[in-house]
């Protein structure tokens, strides 16, 4: 458009032969925010001179809604808001064929839903890591990496668009916001007053012009990353903020008297735990130095002993870490789900709550499933699996059981079978216990019914014997009917 001088040779342009045949009704100019800052009132003005000269309507479409702000109030605007879950979803199956392909990409769906906008882009995004990978969990750093290029104008620079600011300056910037006035203050928001005083000294350390500054504000403001409410400054989404002080860690990590040390501190942190994720994410390994402060983490409390259960979330990110630290991770932290269980009881005891038992099995199951349903950790699980299964011991049997139903959407009826049966065949060392029997079958009656139902008859004429000859156990176990509600 730029070098058009008027409409009649746009329309020559665009409709050569057919001109004298069609009618312009419509003039659209697509990605206003491509085109170089300098140019864009140029740009808008010839699009309005030549809609009036075609006498018809103009329409201009932008991704960034700062840039049409300013506009006459002779433009009606409209702004195209994030999909829910729902929408998102009905996108990614016209994206996707492969049904194995749209379950993964369903359940990370699921996970990442409250913490990536969901915009066509970024769900674009997501389907490309997912073909890559297999599985969205482990790779929600590199998502955010890939979505911070897009949000900072690395697609721009690629395309040859003209940024007044390179990408990996405004993420420097943001990182550095992160880190020292969020993290380090242990705060969630800040006064604009303490933002701005933060942003001079910023250009004053890098020899920023007045001038310069107010572009660079400009371009923060534009990204839509940091949100400027009510003398408040934010991150717009809690994951930004959380990703973007890892990167500053993970960058000035040569800088860190104690990196490991200070990386296990975040993880065991009410507010900062996903520091720590991100930054194993950013590296794509765990150290074992890591590793063994986290299962040394001394205090003895309920959050903490769920926190080192949940440590296959850290070797999920750190993906790429070598076959002998995934193993001892997995060892270590699933051993924590049976000591979890025991508290959880003794504490609903305590209280003098009644909860079904069984329930508290199956809140223990969502936590191993978060920490250890990942394809990148389903060779060290089987391997851990089978050598658990040589300990007789009770734990030792629900260890086991707890990994079952982390990797069941990995397994196939074939690799279902065997540890099925294995676990089956343990049932007899727990002779005296016929609660721990009950357990197990109900549990695996439900990873069963979730795979492919193979089992189903054998799991539940157990379970019928054991009911009819032991039907007090299952009142422990179960919820009772309630009187006056039919069945």
């Amino acid at each position: 458009m730029l070098e058009v001088d008027d409409a009649e040779q746009l329309k020559d342009m665009y409709l050569q032969d057919i001109k004298d045949r069609c009618e312009v009704n419509v003039l659209m100019i697509d990605a206003l925010d491509e085109v170089s800052p300098s140019y864009r009132n140029h740009v808008l003005k010839k699009s309005e001179e030549f809609s009036e000269k075609l006498n018809s309507d103009l329409i201009i479409t932008t991704r960034k809604i700062d840039i049409v702000k300013d506009f006459d109030s002779r433009f009606q605007r409209y702004e195209l808001l994030p999909f829910e879950f729902s929408q998102a979803l009905k996108l990614l199956r016209k994206l996707v064929k492969d049904k194995t392909l749209l379950e993964i990409l369903k359940d990370g769906l699921e996970k990442i839903k409250f913490q990536i906008p969901m915009v066509p882009l970024t769900l674009a995004l997501l389907v490309d890591l997912v073909e890559q990978h297999k599985e969205v969990p482990a790779s929600i750093t590199e998502l955010y990496n890939e979505f911070s290029d897009l949000v900072l104008g690395k697609l721009d620079k690629e395309k040859g668009i003209e940024v007044l600011f390179e990408y990996h300056i405004k993420r420097r910037f943001l990182a550095e916001l992160a880190f020292k006035e969020f993290l380090q203050k242990d705060k969630l928001e800040m006064s604009l007053e303490d933002y701005e005083i933060f942003l001079d000294d910023y250009a004053k350390e890098y020899g920023w012009e007045k001038e310069k500054l107010n572009q660079f504000v400009e371009e923060i403001r534009r990204i839509g990353i940091v949100s400027f409410k009510e003398q408040k400054v934010f991150f717009t989404h809690r994951s930004f903020l959380d990703y973007f002080a890892a990167f500053y860690i993970f960058e000035k990590r040569e800088e860190f008297k104690d990196l490991e040390k200070e990386i296990v501190k975040y993880y065991f942190h009410d507010i900062w735990e996903d520091v720590a994720f991100f930054y194993i994410g950013l590296k794509k390994e765990i150290s074992e130095g890591i590793l063994n402060k986290i299962f040394n983490f001394g205090e003895d409390k309920l959050s903490i002993e769920i926190s080192k259960l949940l440590t296959g979330r850290l070797l999920q990110a750190g993906w790429n870490s070598p076959i002998k630290i995934k193993e001892k991770g997995i060892k270590k932290g699933i051993c924590f789900a049976p000591l979890i269980r025991e508290r959880l009881l003794k504490m609903v005891e305590k209280k003098k709550v009644k909860v079904p038992k069984i329930l508290i099995d199956f809140f223990i199951i969502f936590f191993c499933e978060v920490s250890y349903s990942s394809g990148f950790l389903f060779e060290p699980i089987r391997s851990v699996f089978k050598e658990t299964l040589k300990d007789p011991s009770k734990d030792a049997i629900f260890v086991a059981l707890y990994l079952l139903t982390a990797i069941r959407r990995l397994l196939n009826s074939e690799e279902f079978k065997k540890p099925i049966d294995e676990i089956l065949d343990k049932l007899s060392e727990l002779e005296e216990s016929k609660e721990d029997q009950a357990r197990i079958l109900v549990i695996l009656e439900l990873i069963d019914s979730e795979a492919d139902g193979s089992f189903k008859k054998v799991i539940q004429s157990r379970l019928k014997k054991l009911v009819k000859k032991y039907p007090h156990v299952f009142k422990e176990l179960f919820p009772q009917k309630r009187k006056g509600f039919r069945e």
